[in-house]
């Protein structure tokens, strides 16, 4: 796990916002991404602060291997843990959270181990108080749990653990522990097993309480973050059954409203799984209004229709013509050419034929049964030959209308009246 990105992905957003610079992208991180980030960021501080302590404490501790006289031992030791700690803090600060935990903690033994090795060869070995220094490994084993990953314990276990079995054995020994070590100390019973079995055990005891330690650490934010993602699943649960309760209340009043007659009434929702139903819906409704608004404009033609059949049987026999009233329909071009011939009166003008006055002008016998025509080439009738510039309507009129009676009808439609 790269400690750098993922702090710089926790530090840019990982509670669910999402953005272009977003180390995720626009896609959702997982809980463990989440967890992964978080628990970043708090090592990230832990380190912070170790690190800042132990560089005031090593601070402190310098003047010691100075006065009253030039401690080489404990200067290399403090100077060991100084440098460590300073370079776990910039590295903490630079987002490697991981590598500057270990330089700390290793900066630590290092300085332990430094203690041990350069205080025997400046002594001629190590002594029996040389061996509680060995317990001191103990010290960034713990920190290990909380600094670095749950491997890091193990790790820096099995290092202190290498270097106490190693410079037990092969670092000369003093007198008194060559006595303890061969079990003829006259002040105490041990053995050489005593002298490396008891740090190695500390050690390991360390180790592991540190690793249950920050496994179960792990467990509890896993824990915590589980129960966090249920919850926000079940706020977004309850976000999205409220939006389908809003888009079916809504496609419910669209239906409603279509009931009584509002035709242009449309479904608009919001939750994207009622869309394809809203859609569907609005398509059927326009179909839908469009066979209304056909079946009325054909029910309108069809009433003016029969109209103007009854108002042209009424003039046949002679009465006022009604004409019939405007229906908004393409039907009411033939009402408007209606009046501009029945307007078309002869007045006076004989229809021609061949150049000539027609000897006995056409006229319909409006007398006769169900106005039936005159037979063609029988008696009183004679094809007239109309010319091109001569009104149809003066060829065909007869002599005299009888009036129009005065029926009420509207204006003219405004998409007629510019013809």
């Amino acid at each position: 796990m790269n400690g750098r990105g993922n702090l710089a992905s926790n530090q840019r957003g990982t509670s669910g916002v999402r953005g272009p610079n977003s180390p995720y992208g626009t896609a959702q991180p997982s809980p463990q991404q989440v967890l992964q980030a978080n628990e970043l960021l708090r090592r990230s501080r832990l380190v912070r602060i170790v690190a800042i302590g132990i560089l005031a404490a090593m601070g402190l501790l310098i003047p010691t291997a100075l006065v009253p006289t030039l401690d080489l031992v404990t200067l290399g030791a403090v100077t060991c843990a100084f440098v460590g700690a300073g370079v776990g803090y910039l590295l903490n600060r630079m987002r490697f959270v991981n590598p500057a935990g270990y330089v700390l903690l290793t900066g630590a033994m290092i300085a332990i181990g430094w203690e041990i090795v350069a205080q025997s060869l400046r002594q001629g070995g190590l002594d029996l108080n040389d061996l509680r220094v060995y317990d001191l490994f103990v010290l960034p084993i713990v920190l290990a749990a909380v600094l670095v990953t749950r491997r890091g314990p193990v790790i820096l276990a099995a290092l202190s653990i290498t270097f106490t079995i190693t410079s037990a054995i092969l670092l000369h020994k003093s007198p008194t522990l060559l006595q303890y070590w061969d079990g003829t100390y006259p002040y105490a019973l041990g053995s050489s097993y005593d002298v490396v079995i008891v740090p190695v055990v500390l050690q390991g005891l360390a180790a592991t309480a540190a690793w249950l330690g920050a496994d179960s650490v792990r467990r509890a934010l896993r824990g915590a973050y589980r129960v966090e993602e249920i919850a926000a699943a079940k706020a977004q649960i309850e976000a999205q059954q409220e939006r389908l309760q809003r888009g079916i209340a809504h496609i419910q009043q669209v239906h409603a409203a279509v009931a009584h007659g509002q035709w242009d009434a449309r479904a608009q929702v919001e939750a994207a799984e009622l869309i394809p139903v809203a859609v569907s819906l609005n398509l059927l409704l326009d179909r839908l209004s469009r066979l209304t608004r056909d079946q009325e404009q054909r029910q309108r033609v069809e009433r003016s229709a029969h109209e103007l059949a009854q108002a042209l049987r009424r003039l046949r026999v002679g009465e006022a013509y009604v004409p019939p009233a405007y229906t908004g329909t393409p039907f009411d071009e033939v009402l408007v050419e209606l009046d501009v011939l029945r307007n078309a009166r002869p007045d006076g003008i004989v229809p021609q034929q061949g150049g000539k006055p027609m000897e006995q002008p056409m006229s319909f016998d409006y007398g006769a049964p169900n106005g039936a025509r005159p037979a063609e080439n029988g008696p009183g009738w004679k094809m007239p030959d109309v010319h091109a510039e001569q009104p149809i309507g003066d060829a065909f009129a007869p002599k005299s209308w009888p009036p129009v009676a005065d029926s009420g009808k509207t204006p003219l439609p405004e998409w007629l009246r510019e013809n």
